[in-house]
C-alpha cells in the first residue's frame, strides 16, 4: 500500500529497513526532462497525437483507451489541458487511427463487407481521414468547439 511516496508492506520483513528485507520502497520521481516537456504543452500534444494515430492502426479504440489513458491523462492535466476536451480529441484521433492505411481496422471491415480491393477502400477512406484530422486540428485551435455542449449540459 502506498502512503505518500512510500510503499508500506503487510509483510513484516519488508517494512523494517534493517537489511533483512527490502525496507521501504520509494516511488520513483518523474524525470526532469518529462517535466520540461510537459511545460511545452503543444509538443506533448503532438507526441501523444502521433502515438495515438500509430497505435490506433493496430489496436481497437477501447483497448487503446484502457491501456494509454492512465499514462497520458496525468500529463495532459499537468500541461493544463481540460480532460473533457482531451476526451473528445482522443476519440477523434482513435477514429482516425482506425481509418489510417495500411492496417487501419475499419479498412478491413469495409473490405470484408463490400468485397472491394483494399486499394479502392483506402482511396475511399482517405477523404474521411482528412476530415477527422481537420476536425482534430480545429478543436486544438478552438477548444471551445469541443467544450460548448458539455458546458450547456453541466450548466
Amino acid at each position: 500500500m502506498w502512503l505518500g511516496n512510500k510503499l508500506v508492506s503487510p509483510h513484516p520483513d519488508l517494512g523494517k529497513g534493517d537489511g533483512r528485507g527490502a525496507g521501504v520502497l520509494r516511488r520513483p520521481e518523474p524525470h526532469e526532462g518529462l517535466r520540461a516537456l510537459v511545460r511545452l504543452a503543444i509538443i506533448l500534444l503532438v507526441i501523444i497525437s502521433f502515438v495515438y494515430l500509430v497505435l490506433g492502426t493496430v489496436f481497437e479504440d477501447f483497448s487503446l483507451m484502457i491501456i494509454m489513458l492512465p499514462f497520458v491523462l496525468p500529463a495532459i492535466q499537468a500541461a493544463g489541458y481540460d480532460p473533457i476536451w482531451f476526451g473528445v480529441y482522443m476519440c477523434m484521433l482513435l477514429e482516425a487511427g482506425l481509418l489510417s492505411p495500411p492496417v487501419g481496422l475499419n479498412l478491413f471491415v469495409i473490405q470484408g463487407v463490400t468485397g472491394a480491393p483494399l486499394g479502392q477502400v483506402v482511396r475511399g477512406a482517405v477523404p474521411f481521414l482528412f476530415l477527422l484530422l481537420t476536425g482534430a486540428a480545429s478543436i486544438v485551435t478552438f477548444p471551445q468547439i469541443a467544450l460548448w455542449l458539455p458546458s450547456v449540459w453541466v450548466g
